[in-house]
């Protein structure tokens, strides 16, 4: 007798009436929902809170942004506060007098069947890559809010708070599933003792505003790693602003990230490298690894060679190789190969003495040795003041002319190259200023490769 009451009383909308009879037909829903002959259609509903009328809208907004989803997909539905507290009134209501058909089942009905027929298929393997997720989100601030202050309980801790504190700390933010957990199962008079209601159903009356249904897409990130150089001397790895100036052209990280966004219409592309070089210093040789972590993909059906080709037709500052899928454990690995490998490097240098033929000789027989590095001056303001022991394990010096010469250097990887020329002013022994008893200046540097610990072996 409760439920006729209930549509008796024009507190629920011709969709709810339904699904108080336990209808399982979402053809008969359909119907209803497609029909003009509910009086009550324009105004909220105190079952549903107007949310079975403000579902579809959304959704095929949604659909008509995205025209290349591709993947299964699952649902995920969240219902604001006051429908979880509404749809436990109503449960309790009902007892055993039929089978209601809960709101949020019946959303996910409505929404499975527009899916189905735009073709999206439902996921049973919700780990597959191809798999997206949409999260439906309930909102209401209207009307009937007032009901739920008696579920609301004061934030626990470990001490007793002072009185002023009491007063200015509010209660603890009541979630659906906290409603949920604190309603289920109790009786009807347990309810309205809870709840503070001289009958059920002044907890149903239709509020003066509808609840909205905010729609989003989202799918698990996935890994691809490759290989840039970057080929410019003004452009840092990531994009760099000091006192809100931006400093360089751009950089490697947004080079790269960008065309990668637009291919796979992806809301993040996120940019993680085996290390960095300065602003002023080229990658050459086979590159540095790094790894993208890209976002909400809406595409999924591109080859990895298509994108690589963009990057590297979108400009000639930085070239990107070896595109291929990877694990998360591989954006793991680059920080401790990052320490672990060994790089090659090509500098270009200035020495106040003149050089000689045993100058040329006496280095090029040295390393392997080991190089005590403090913190360089230009980086102690990021960086904690240390001391770092890195091996050199070959340089080769080819003299230009008197003053200038060339050098290879294999290091350790994390070695400061620059001041391992310059000496830092004393702060990195030894320091080709050291060996070669003079002033000595870097003019150009280039990292000419990152060895993997295969070659090594």
């Amino acid at each position: 007798m409760a439920l006729q009451a209930l549509v008796a009383s024009q507190h629920c909308c011709a969709v709810c009436a339904l699904r108080l009879r336990g209808c399982q037909e979402v053809a008969s829903y359909q119907q209803v929902l497609g029909s003009s002959g509910d009086e009550n259609a324009n105004e909220s509903c105190g079952l549903c809170l107007g949310l079975l009328r403000a579902w579809q809208e959304p959704l095929r907004a949604l659909l008509s942004e995205e025209p290349k989803l591709e993947g299964e997909y699952l649902l995920s539905i969240d219902l604001p506060v006051v429908g979880v507290l509404r749809e436990q009134i109503l449960l309790a209501l009902a007892e055993e007098e039929a089978t209601v058909v809960e709101l949020k089942d019946l959303l996910q009905w409505l929404a499975q069947e527009e899916l189905g027929s735009r073709g999206f298929v439902q996921a049973k393997e919700p780990l597959k890559a191809d798999v997206f997720t949409i999260h439906a989100t309930g909102d209401y601030s209207g009307s009937g809010t007032e009901i739920l202050q008696s579920l609301q309980t004061p934030r626990s801790g470990t001490s007793r708070p002072s009185k002023k504190r009491r007063r200015e700390e509010p209660p603890a933010t009541l979630t659906a599933s906290a409603a949920t957990k604190a309603l289920s199962g109790l009786s009807k008079d347990e309810l309205k003792t809870k709840l503070g209601l001289g009958d059920l159903s002044e907890g149903l009356q239709r509020p003066s505003t509808s609840a909205t249904l905010r729609l989003q897409i989202c799918r698990e990130g996935f890994f691809i790693r490759g290989r840039y150089l970057k080929l410019s001397r003004r452009l840092p790895q990531s994009p760099w602003v000091i006192e809100g100036e931006r400093k360089g052209d751009g950089s490697v990280e947004e080079d790269i990230t960008t065309p990668v966004a637009k291919y796979f219409g992806a809301s993040e592309v996120r940019f993680h490298a085996e290390g960095r070089e300065d602003i002023d210093v080229r990658m050459l040789g086979p590159g540095r690894p790094f790894v993208l972590e890209v976002k909400n993909a809406r595409h999924l059906s591109i080859k990895l060679a298509e994108v690589q080709s963009a990057v590297n037709a979108a400009g000639d500052r930085v070239e990107i190789s070896e595109l291929r899928e990877c694990q998360a454990k591989d954006m793991a690995c680059l920080q401790r190969d990052a320490e672990n490998h060994r790089k090659r490097y090509l500098a270009v240098c200035w020495s106040e003495k003149c050089l000689s033929r045993k100058d040329v000789e006496q280095l090029n027989q040295r390393g392997p040795f080991e190089v005590q590095q403090k913190t360089p001056v230009r980086v102690l303001h990021r960086r904690a003041l240390a001391t770092r022991p890195r091996t050199v394990y070959a340089l080769k010096m080819e003299v230009i002319n008197q003053h200038y010469f060339k050098l290879q250097v294999c290091a350790q990887a994390g070695m400061y190259i620059k001041e391992f020329v310059h000496g830092d002013l004393g702060r990195t022994k030894p320091s080709m200023r050291s060996f070669l008893q003079g002033q000595v200046e870097i003019l150009q540097l280039d990292v000419e490769g990152v060895e993997e610990e295969d070659a090594e072996k």
